[in-house]
Order: structure tokens, then C-alpha cells, then sequence
């Protein structure tokens, strides 16, 4: 088990930009998240873990819901497909499926967090800590994000 950052960012499909939050509602509402078969953590993912949604484009940088996966990533069905939309999430091959998930009420802006999570060393290039789609990130910051969310609702 392990905990983990999953992130979303804005989608295009065609001219349109789909916003990131709408895309990690439709993830969560059918109990998936999507990833890459190259990411390197992909067998840590298999032993399950804790997630923290991270959502990023033009709502923001906010963290915005959680997650609990007990399976390793499998390929994407061909019913799954039918609820994929937009690129980059047209090009991921893999899925986690989620054994529970949900988006938080007010999401946690990373800025107002940014000082207090230990996996981001440089804070003044904290973007870094946010490429691809997967970051495992200590116990510590899950419990410390999760907590900040809920002390906010």
C-alpha cells in the first residue's frame, strides 16, 4: 500500500477545453482513474494504495477529492472507452479502478498548502512535483491534505 498524488489537467476535445474538475467528476463517478502503462511506479501501484486528486488548468490548482484502489492498473476496456473524452486522456492505455472515491466539497488550493507538504522540496518550482499523472508522496502530506479538506467542509 502506498499513498499517492493522481492528476488531472485540462482536456481538449476538439476546439473545446474540457476543465480538469469535470473530468475527475466523470472519473470518480464510474470508479476509475486513468494512467500511462510507461509511468515508472506502476508496480508499486499494484500492492494499492491512498490517493489524493490534484486538479490542474483553468479552475486552478486545487486538490480535489480522494481515493482508495486495492487493484493493480489493467488495460482500458472497450466499455470504459465510451466514457473517455479529450486528450490526453485518449491516449492513456491503463486504468486503476477505484474501490471507493469521492470530490471534496471545497477543494484545498495547492498555494494554500504549498509550505507544509514535505514532498515538495523547491517550493519556488513546485510544478515539477506535478508532471505526469502519478506521484507516490509520503504518508504524512496524504493524511495532512485529507485533514485540510475536512476541516474545511
Amino acid at each position: 500500500m502506498g499513498f499517492w498524488i493522481f492528476v488531472v489537467k485540462d482536456h481538449l476535445h476538439g476546439k473545446e477545453v474540457i476543465p480538469a474538475g469535470a473530468i475527475a467528476s466523470e472519473r470518480v463517478k464510474h470508479g476509475f482513474w486513468l494512467v500511462s502503462s510507461r509511468i515508472a511506479a506502476m508496480k508499486e501501484l499494484a500492492e494499492g494504495g491512498f490517493s489524493v486528486f490534484f486538479s490542474t488548468g483553468v479552475e486552478g490548482r486545487l486538490f480535489i477529492g480522494e481515493g482508495v484502489f486495492s487493484q493493480q492498473p489493467q488495460p482500458i476496456t472497450d466499455e470504459m472507452r465510451f466514457h473517455i473524452k479529450g486528450y490526453p486522456s485518449e491516449k492513456l492505455t491503463h486504468f486503476i479502478k477505484l474501490d471507493t472515491a469521492k470530490l471534496w466539497t471545497n477543494p484545498v488550493k495547492l498555494e494554500d498548502v504549498l509550505e507544509n507538504l514535505s514532498f515538495i522540496k523547491n517550493k519556488l518550482r513546485w510544478y515539477g512535483y506535478f508532471r505526469g499523472s502519478v506521484r507516490k508522496i509520503p504518508e504524512q502530506d496524504y493524511k495532512y491534505l485529507v485533514s485540510t479538506a475536512s476541516s474545511q467542509s
